[in-house]
């Protein structure tokens, strides 16, 4: 008989491991649940700050931000928030503070709450690289067995928005094909954070073909597409850059390993479809998948117009200011969820446009890409420059269809992995 026996240190240290991760979860997905107070993510503001005046964690966030490409980004990203308090005072419209709020809470993820779960990772429970991703994965997969319950057991995705948590969003009442899992948003930046850990996921397969991570696809896969189609798109760019990196590097097995996965997507594919044949009640979902999918095919052989979601683009969402002047320096308009807009839009460069014009978008999207360009250029494993990389492509596909330059779950999944690479060097293990 096997006699476990843990030491205090053990203990402290599997309960400490237990509380972050579920903070982490917290963090990214943002739920707001019913019974709680307050938002939860203020509550994780608020101990990451406090976590900074406990022992030497202050120092360390000082020689942490204080790195010479992480402190250039946030330079960068400070001078793009003067900016955006600039613009105001030369608008024509009422002063509209969404999109500096929006612009400010990201600002916080990333000079106190990002390095706080980076630091706590990092140090006091002694991840490397290699944790972090399967830290991803965890959480990923957990949010897709959310997911996958409440959309097989009947009534349990009226429990959960009844008594867990909060519905985000009273449209989710007449879409009854989405809404799947515990997330403050089901429309856009979750899926998409469940479209990273299908990249990360992948990787790590890539590195060790374990079958475990085989078994996560499923549930990984349906959270991201029962929730938003839009999520779909990193697997093509997924595909696109390790193809190309493939002949970069030179190394024909990814290639093998990529097969194998192919034929376990077509095994899946084919037991969905068996669960469709005997829940015939549960095809709405698939139905609507299927005409976003067969959509979107449609629209990349020139028939945008047979793609609902790209109809809607070109009818109502794709438009520019009518001075030049605005168009290069904003006109400070609001024109998403602003019912005193006279323009809407849900694109994401468009909303830059109105509110600060391409100057703003052009020194806030230059701060974004040359931080992760410089940790692609700069981290040694191969496979993880091709994680980044397609998070970065990906990060600039889907901001045609929403605004995910803020406190998003996929940025804050994208900021944290890219912020560990930074102490990738003073790590001996990463990806064993």
């Amino acid at each position: 008989m096997v006699r476990l026996t843990f030491t205090r240190s053990q203990v402290d240290r599997i309960a400490l491991e237990f509380f972050a991760t579920v903070l982490f979860f917290l963090f990214i997905y943002a739920p707001d649940f019913v019974y709680f107070p307050f938002n939860v993510t203020y509550f994780i503001v608020l101990l990451a700050g406090s976590y900074f005046f406990y022992g030497q964690n202050f120092q360390r966030l000082l020689d942490f931000l204080g790195i010479k490409s992480l402190f250039t980004f946030i330079l960068f990203y400070l001078f793009s928030t003067l900016y955006l308090i600039v613009v105001p005072l030369i608008s024509e419209w009422p002063f509209d503070a969404t999109f500096l709020m929006t612009n400010i809470r990201l600002l916080i993820d990333i000079l106190v709450v990002i390095p706080f779960f980076v630091l706590l990772f990092s140090y006091d429970l002694d991840y490397k690289m290699i944790d972090v991703l399967k830290l991803l994965v965890k959480i990923g997969v957990a949010q897709g067995v959310f997911a996958v319950l409440m959309f097989v057991i009947p009534g349990m995705r009226d429990f959960v928005f009844n008594y867990l948590i909060k519905m985000p969003s009273e449209k989710l009442i007449d879409q009854p094909y989405r809404g799947y899992g515990l997330s403050g948003d089901f429309y856009f930046s979750s899926p998409l954070f469940q479209a990273l850990v299908f990249v990360v996921n992948t990787v790590l397969y890539l590195m060790h073909s374990k079958k475990r991570y085989l078994l996560y696809f499923p549930f990984i896969l349906l959270s991201m597409i029962l929730n938003a189609l839009v999520s779909v798109v990193v697997i093509p760019v997924f595909f696109a850059v390790i193809f190309v990196a493939t002949f970069y590097f030179d190394n024909l097995r990814w290639l093998r390993k990529f097969s194998g996965l192919s034929l376990f997507f077509i095994m899946a594919g084919s037991l969905v479809v068996v669960y469709f044949m005997l829940n015939p009640e549960k095809a709405q979902s698939l139905i609507w998948v299927m005409e976003g999918i067969i959509g979107g095919i449609s629209a990349m052989s020139g028939n945008l117009t047979d793609s609902k979601t790209f109809s809607i683009i070109l009818q109502g969402h794709l438009h520019l200011p009518t001075r030049p002047f605005h168009v290069w320096f904003g006109e400070g308009l609001v024109v998403f969820g602003n019912l005193n807009s006279p323009v809407r839009s849900d694109l994401g460069y468009i909303r830059y446009i109105y509110y600060g014009g391409i100057v703003l978008s052009l020194l806030f999207y230059f701060t974004i890409i040359s931080f992760v360009l410089n940790r692609i250029i700069n981290t040694a494993e191969p496979l993880l420059k091709i994680l980044l990389l397609t998070l970065l492509v990906t990060t600039f596909v889907v901001h045609f269809k929403g605004d995910i330059f803020n406190s998003s779950a996929f940025l804050k999944g994208f900021l944290v992995l890219t912020m560990f690479t930074l102490l990738e060097k003073n790590n001996r293990r990463q990806y064993a």
